[in-house]
């Protein structure tokens, strides 16, 4: 339902693909690959090189992150289900460890999706109302566009 009522009403949709952690601080931007800095309003470019937006934070706003998060390299929403290995990582759903790198991390939890239908990193589900009327959705896409009419926020839920 909450799909159709998306599509319905035509909203674009912020695709920020990195640790929860990371996402929230950073709005949309009416360009394509830059995110804004809600603490500064700098737009940051993110299209070649993701790190760009930890790196901003550590440099320019670190009492915002941990000492572990101003560190951490595994910023690809994949690295939110599994727990770092010398070797690879090992799913915090399932306790299989994949030994390799981040492709054959996010195709397991793909099965995970299509098995259990409990996450989905494209689907769009409500968690919280960022800084100026923007939605976000557990696998860190933000509803841009404000949308006329009743909210279709209050609408979605973490039910699928």
């Amino acid at each position: 339902m909450a799909d159709q009522q998306l599509r319905g009403n035509k909203i674009r949709v912020f695709n920020l693909r990195v640790r929860q952690y990371l996402r929230k601080h950073y709005k949309p931007s009416k360009e394509k690959y830059f995110g804004i800095c809600i603490y500064c309003l700098s737009e940051i470019n993110y299209k070649k090189y993701y790190p760009t937006l930890l790196d901003h934070l550590t440099i320019h706003h670190p009492e915002v992150l941990t000492e572990e998060q101003k560190t951490q390299r595994n910023i690809h929403w994949a690295w939110d289900y599994f727990t770092p290995t010398s070797d690879g990582g090992q799913c915090n759903i399932c306790s299989t460890r994949i030994t390799s790198g981040i492709g054959p991390i996010t195709k397991h939890l793909n099965i995970h999706r299509e098995t259990h239908k409990f996450f989905d990193p494209d689907e769009v589900i409500y968690e919280y109302i960022y800084m100026y009327g923007a939605s976000t959705s557990a696998s860190g896409s933000m509803i841009v566009e404000e949308y006329e009419g009743a909210s279709i926020a209050s609408n979605l839920t973490d039910d699928g």
